[in-house]
């Protein structure tokens, strides 16, 4: 039993040392933040709310995808379930779910994309 708990406690205090992303899920906001801080856009468009929270914590992020996203990145994720998110997936011209878009913080130049599967070291090489 003690021992289980020191594991548990392990588990969150280095959970704790790589932050989660701040997922953001309206387009507009999130553009705005990324102008305010000079940072480039990471839009994943999947289907349903929680996509978003099974990329970062179902392990599909690794430590220094996580680090990565919240150092360097707005991240914005959109349902494309939404009536009110199908413009910005039509603009982004996503056809496959689900979809992950590298963007300069205006949202006009894309960087980097990638439809299907990804895994955490894909975020951290592109």
């Amino acid at each position: 039993m003690f021992v289980s708990a020191c594991l548990i406690a392990l588990a969150q205090s280095l959970s704790s040392l790589t932050p989660l992303p701040e997922w953001q899920t309206d387009y507009a906001k999130a553009l705005k933040l990324a102008k305010d801080s000079q940072k480039s856009l990471v839009v994943v468009v999947g289907t349903g709310n929680d996509g978003w929270s099974k990329l970062s914590t179902s392990g599909g992020l690794t430590p220094g995808a996580r680090k990565l996203l919240t150092d360097k990145y707005v991240c914005l994720y959109v349902d494309a379930t939404r009536p009110e998110n199908q413009r910005t997936v039509s603009d982004f011209e996503v056809r496959q779910f689900p979809t992950m878009i590298v963007s300069d913080k205006t949202g006009g130049y894309q960087v980097h994309r990638q439809s299907g599967a990804s895994d955490g070291q894909q975020i951290e090489m592109a």
